[in-house]
């Protein structure tokens, strides 16, 4: 018996090695490469937003973007660009702006650089209270300035926000 039990272990294990190990083709995969990647992460032909635009063409998600562009300033956190993020500051629609948007924000005005971590504070600080206007922005900061996460300068988001001409932002569109 136990040679018998052997034999079938060892035949099992045999047909395994020559069989293989399972699919080796997969319908549903990208059809993207670490090539096909590498080409559009690292190109300077693309802005961030085209960046995301042409994965976004092989399928893939916001969540796995951001993953796949995580050291491309501008593209890695949900993307959008200076038209959007104009568009959301003027027609009051602060608290839906991306991380990405408020960087292109602050960098348009000349006055700020945020970093990626800056900018995802700034986007939950403007959720969190509802912050949708420069006015309503402009209100909490005069009664509840105290509250604003430390790692945000309150003068310097004033002056992005509220100081800072969107005229000026809409010439660089």
């Amino acid at each position: 018996m136990r040679l018998k039990n052997s034999l079938t272990v060892f035949s099992g294990a045999v047909f395994l090695m020559f069989a293989g190990c399972g699919q080796t083709w997969y319908p549903d995969a990208l059809g993207l490469s670490q090539e096909d990647l590498s080409e559009i992460s690292s190109s300077d032909s693309l802005g961030p937003q085209q960046m995301r635009d042409a994965l976004a063409a092989y399928g893939i998600d916001d969540v796995t973007i951001n993953g796949l562009l995580s050291s491309v300033r501008l593209a890695n956190q949900n993307g959008g660009d200076l038209a959007s993020a104009y568009e959301k500051v003027v027609s009051g629609q602060l608290s839906t702006m991306t991380p990405d948007e408020v960087q292109l924000y602050g960098d348009a005005t000349a006055l700020t650089t945020y970093t990626d971590i800056e900018a995802q504070v700034i986007v939950d600080y403007f959720e969190d209270n509802a912050i949708k206007t420069i006015e309503d922005l402009e209100e909490l900061l005069r009664t509840n300035a105290d509250e604003l996460p430390a790692i945000i300068d309150e003068t310097n988001l004033r002056n992005v926000f509220n100081e800072a001409s969107t005229t000026d932002v809409l010439n660089k569109l």
